[in-house]
Order: structure tokens, then sequence, then C-alpha cells
């Protein structure tokens, strides 16, 4: 494995990916930050801490509070924008943090949630994967000089 592959360029994956095909996501697309910017990681680093510990007994975080961080983090530290995304009458529902949250915190849409982690994840995979490629189909310089 080419080391470059591990390697992420956090400079893009701060400014955000627009991602599309997402699975159960029908045609919406979503701008996101990946999961390894360092805000969403402090912001649920104290989440955590902050849970009473019957919550965190042993370590062990109960689901639902999981859920409730994972969702406030994707809110304030990943999410930028969305596109196709209609209400009941097909309207569109334009991007904003008070849109996005009931979808982001209430359970009944953790298929939103979970694509958005996807996405999120795939800004993180996207970067190494670019520079392989990139790498890859870049001439190598000549041996002879």
């Amino acid at each position: 494995m080419k080391i470059n592959s591990l390697k992420t360029n956090a400079a893009a994956a701060a400014e955000g990916r627009w991602v599309k095909d997402l699975p159960g996501l029908g045609n919406i697309e979503l701008k996101v930050r990946g999961t390894n910017n360092p805000e969403f990681r402090r912001r649920q680093q104290a989440m955590y801490r902050a849970l009473p510990p019957a919550k965190r007994n042993k370590g062990v975080i109960d689901p639902v509070e999981q859920d409730r961080i994972l969702g406030v983090c994707l809110l304030d530290h990943c999410l930028l924008d969305w596109r196709n995304v209609e209400d009941e009458t097909g309207a569109p529902i334009p991007f904003s943090r008070a849109a996005a949250e009931p979808f982001l915190t209430d359970p009944d849409y953790s298929t939103f949630r979970d694509g958005v982690l996807t996405a999120a994840s795939s800004v993180d995979d996207e970067d190494g994967e670019a520079e392989a490629e990139t790498e890859k189909n870049s001439s190598r310089p000549s041996a002879t000089t």
C-alpha cells in the first residue's frame, strides 16, 4: 500500500465538499466537512465528557446519547449546505441550521443523519484516495538525466 493513499487534505476537508448518491437519500446532495475536522472532534469529546456517569457506564455510552451527540456535532461542524431537500408538498427547503436541526437530532430521521455521516466520512476518505490517484496518473521522472 502506498503511504500517500493514507494522506488527507485537511484544508480541503475543512472547506467541505458536495457529496451525492448517498444510500437512502435519493437525489439529495450534501455539502459537508469531514468528521476528522478538529472542531467536530473537540465538540464530540466535550459532549461525551459532560454525560452523567449513568449514561457512560464503564466507558460504554448509551446509544441514544451517542446518536444525539452525533447529530449535534454533524449539525454544528459538518453539514454546510444541501440540495434537493423538499418538504412533504415537494417545495424546496432552503438550508439553514434551524431547518437541518430536526433532521439530524430527531431519531425518526436517522436515515438522514446516517446519510450525513456517510457523506462526511467519504470526504475524509476521498482526500487520500484523490491524492493517490493523482500520484498514480502522474508521469514519473526519467531515471536518466
